[in-house]
């Protein structure tokens, strides 16, 4: 079975998923990103009520990707694939920092 979009993972889904690889299709190929950090941004309400009439909290959570510094991506929507998923997702990614030899992006989803 296919793995959610990370926009409909839980906080828990995506913790679990530190460490894994993702590939985004860079101007000049594919670039491998690692995730390496979830940080938890609390919850909202929800645009809608669940059934029944209660109030829903959604999860919010942001994830900083390690990349190489050889392949820069700037700030943008980029088309990313991950290992369990086969369809493409659009991630919304802002370089963040430089650490070593390594680029950081961060995607928030809230």
């Amino acid at each position: 079975m296919s793995q959610p979009a990370l926009g409909e993972c839980t906080l828990a889904q995506v913790q679990g998923l530190v460490g894994s690889a993702f590939a985004v299709q860079g101007p000049t190929g594919a670039v491998s990103l690692r995730l390496v950090e979830v940080a938890d941004l609390g919850r909202r309400a929800a645009d809608f009520k669940a059934p029944g009439g209660v109030s829903v909290r959604l999860e919010c959570f942001s994830l900083t990707f390690a990349g190489p510094t050889s392949q820069p991506l700037q700030q943008g929507t980029w088309s990313v694939t991950r290992d369990g998923r086969s369809e493409p997702e659009a991630v919304f990614l802002v370089p963040v920092q430089r650490a070593g030899d390594e680029l950081r992006y961060e995607a928030v989803y809230f």
